[in-house]
């Protein structure tokens, strides 16, 4: 089809000729068509009003289209779904694209849109600031350019950073879609007009720049999360999977190979939680075995969901060491790894027992022909690993706590000369006495190395083991009737005064300690602790009077001593652990800390 004036060829349904503006079809067509239409009844309607306006426009298309190449339309459709597809690498070949046909466009404004590379990398660098300043100087250039071209462009540069801004803080990745959208759709338009291909049919679009924004900019933003969604369920999928096919592949490594502990040592689970055998190679039997490894070679059993108990049996090769003993290893060189922390403690039911009081641990070797065979190990309850101390010493605590007369005078005289020489027995004395020699070397823990012509009792002993010696001997000797001149002589009586002390030695941040002293009698006095920070006394138990200055009381364990310089003064020290709401403060008001009986505290 071809223009009646100009001869050019033109397009079917082109109301008027783009290159000359004559009207092409028949008048009686258009005002049918413009009853069928409704977009052509609107033309029909202001035709009279904007003719002047389309054939400016159709005119100023004509002139620049020129011998110019021609600039291609873009959709934003196809933008969003391939940039998707190709996780932005559509995108970044579009937005290059982009760059060059704007500066084809605007040539001759004075600017330059870089290279979008070159936006990418400085977007990277600064946080994607760039990128948004970048959008902004390219809408203001189409603003700018669009008189040239007599098309009208609604949106400035600060419109478009204005919906980057707000789009991104109030619902992310929704500014950026409307302004690409705006950014294709201003430029679709200027691109007709640059290739002079506006025709009636675009002019509703000149008076209404984007009639579907707010419609494809959800649709978008729709399929943007959809996929977003989408892509977090799969990798998590792919997540999960991997981490199933790698237990799977990890327990056929270990039907198929038989693996080694043979490195490593366990005696760190007794005392553990139950727990942290879920998280290791053990399983757990349902015939109430307790858990197992290397096919039983190795038992784990738990009370209470504490392990207290470990047995390593059967096959040398492969199984676990407990403190460096080892299956397979001589009894002498087992014995010389547990020489360090365990003590001897005999046999029990056909196996050599060591000991380590500290940890309640109890350790069990089997050996035939010298080579160890099971090793057995268990944590004692308190009161069993009690009963054995009981067993061993005579005192158990004597080097932990002054003794009192009456613990002292409950047992018999030779008692009393064997539980004296306990306390020189522990620091390896060597006795020259042939009993006690033989006593002592019955006994698990003892292990004699210091001759007794070479044995230091004011260096070796503690405090506590010098006063219960004193003690001891004191008492022996009054019931074998030793020293019986003396009968008569008065003890120096305990010089401590009824009534308040309060610590002295207080820095900053400290509690404040108070005791009251009462009650006080030939052996004992009642002591009752307190804070002048609380509001509320601590506890109030009895101490015994271990001498004229010294007096000694058991708090659940925790050993409190208070040592008086003189009557209105003294040290009070406290020895072992405390479990109660205010064990942090019975500690530090123990600390070694000095006290004195101030008169406004004790008027009364």
């Amino acid at each position: 089809m071809f223009c009646r004036e100009c001869g050019k060829e033109v397009q079917e349904g082109w109301i008027r000729c783009p290159y000359c503006g004559t009207l092409i079809g028949n008048k009686k067509l258009i005002k049918k068509n413009a009853e069928e239409s409704k977009e052509t009844k609107k033309y029909i309607n202001r035709q009279d009003k904007m003719n002047g306006k389309s054939q400016q426009v159709v005119n100023n298309s004509m002139s620049v289209k020129g011998n110019k190449s021609r600039i291609e339309y873009r959709r934003f459709w196809k933008y969003l779904l391939l940039s998707i597809v190709t996780c932005g690498i559509y995108g970044i070949y579009f937005l290059y694209g982009y760059v060059k046909d704007i500066n084809r466009l605007c040539e001759g404004d004075g600017r330059e849109s870089k290279n979008y590379i070159v936006v990418l990398l400085l977007s990277v660098i600064t946080c994607g600031i760039y990128g948004i300043y970048w959008w902004y100087v390219q809408g203001e250039r189409l603003y700018n350019i669009a008189p040239r071209y007599n098309v009208n462009v609604r949106e400035k540069g600060s419109g478009i950073l204005l919906w980057e801004i707000l789009g991104c803080t109030i619902v992310p990745g929704i500014g950026m879609m409307v302004v690409t959208y705006i950014m294709v759709d201003n430029m679709n338009i200027l691109a007709k007009a640059y290739n002079g291909e506006i025709s009636e049919n675009d002019l509703p679009r000149l008076e209404n720049p984007h009639p579907h924004l707010v419609r494809n900019v959800l649709i978008g933003y729709g399929v943007f999360l959809i996929v977003v969604i989408a892509t977090i369920f799969l990798m998590l999928s792919v997540l999960f999977t991997e981490d199933s096919t790698e237990d799977s592949q990890e327990t056929e490594r270990i039907i198929e190979e038989k693996i080694s502990y043979s490195d490593v040592d366990i005696e760190g689970l007794i005392g553990q939680s139950e727990e942290i055998l879920k998280d290791t190679d053990f399983t757990y039997n349902e015939d109430g075995i307790g858990y197992q490894l290397l096919d039983g070679n190795v038992v784990v059993d738990c009370t209470d969901g504490i392990i207290n108990m470990i047995m390593i049996t059967g096959d040398t090769d492969g199984t676990p060491s407990f403190h460096g003993v080892n299956l397979g290893m001589s009894i002498e060189e087992a014995e010389g790894c547990l020489a360090d922390k365990y003590e001897n403690a005999g046999e029990n039911e056909g196996r050599k027992a060591y000991l380590d009081i500290s940890s309640r641990i109890s350790v069990g070797i089997r050996e035939e022909a010298d080579v160890v065979t099971e090793i057995v190990a268990v944590q004692l309850a308190e009161e069993e690993l009690q009963g054995y101390v009981n067993e061993e010493y005579i005192f158990p605590d004597s080097d932990k706590k002054y003794l009192s007369e009456d613990e002292v005078r409950s047992i018999t005289a030779e008692d009393m000369m064997i539980g004296r020489n306990e306390i020189f027995a522990r620091h390896g004395y060597i006795f020259q006495d042939e009993g006690l020699k033989a006593y002592f070397e019955s006994m698990s823990w003892y292990e004699g190395t210091v001759p007794s012509d070479q044995f230091n009792s004011e260096a070796v002993l503690n405090d506590f083991e010098k006063k219960n010696v004193e003690l001891i001997k004191r008492v022996e000797d009054e019931i074998n009737g030793v020293g019986q001149a003396n009968v008569g002589q008065v003890a120096e009586p305990f010089i401590g005064m009824e009534g308040v002390y309060i610590c002295t030695s207080v820095v900053d941040g400290d509690f404040t300690g108070k005791i009251s002293v009462s009650g006080v009698s030939n052996d004992s006095v009642n002591l009752t602790l307190g804070c002048l920070d609380l509001s509320y006394d601590i506890a109030t138990i009895q101490g015994q009077i271990v001498d004229s200055k010294t007096v000694q009381a058991d708090l659940s364990g925790f050993i409190i001593t208070l040592i008086w310089s003189d009557p209105e003064n003294m040290i009070v020290l406290g020895q072992g652990d405390l479990l109660s709401r205010d064990a942090g403060v019975i500690e530090e008001i123990t600390d070694n800390q000095s006290y004195t009986r101030p008169l406004e505290f004790n008027q009364w």
